[in-house]
């Protein structure tokens, strides 16, 4: 099966076996196709660009290849990236220490521009029963964050990363 997103954007779909994420990613896919109609991001010279999710975004920290591919895919930019992941996060829950700061605290400190969320895998344990509090909570969590000035002037661009797809394929190979 072949889903067609937003113009240039085609996503394959294999075998439909239930797996935690396969809640998790049609959700996702139905919230790019609600804004499909926004424009795609489009990077403006020394943007401020932030990680913020769960481990997929806390990960990035160790294994940095997004952010290297990023910087030399556009030098012209003079981007600043910063990863404010943390693993656990849901758009609802992000615990931190005392006097750590919430998220809003951060995001302007650095003047965030634009917001790579990464939210989705953690939630996709609950299963089916917890889809609706999952779109309720994203809605919200997106909400709060359009209304906001970080960098002191616009609202930040956001964009949704889904989780990583996962395949069991432990029956057909040995792995874990």
């Amino acid at each position: 099966t072949t889903v067609r997103c937003a113009p240039m954007m085609t996503i394959r779909l294999r075998r439909a076996r239930r797996r935690p994420l396969a809640i998790a990613v049609p959700l996702l896919l139905t919230l790019a196709v609600s804004v499909a109609a926004q424009p795609r991001l489009a990077l403006q010279p020394h943007d401020r660009v932030m990680l913020v999710g769960n481990t997929l975004a806390e990960r990035q920290q160790l294994f940095n290849h997004f952010e290297t591919s990023l910087l030399t895919r556009f030098p012209e930019l003079e981007l600043t990236v910063r990863n404010l992941g943390w693993s656990g996060d849901t758009p609802a829950l992000q615990p931190r220490p005392l006097n750590f700061g919430d998220a809003a605290t951060h995001l302007t400190a650095q003047r965030a521009d634009v917001i790579l969320a990464f939210f989705g895998l953690n939630e996709s344990f609950a299963g089916e029963a917890g889809v609706a509090a999952f779109e309720r909570d994203l809605e919200a969590w997106v909400t709060l964050h359009r209304a906001a000035r970080y960098n002191g002037k616009t609202a930040p661009r956001i964009v949704l990363v889904s989780p990583i797809a996962f395949e069991n394929l432990s029956a057909m190979r040995d792995l874990p």
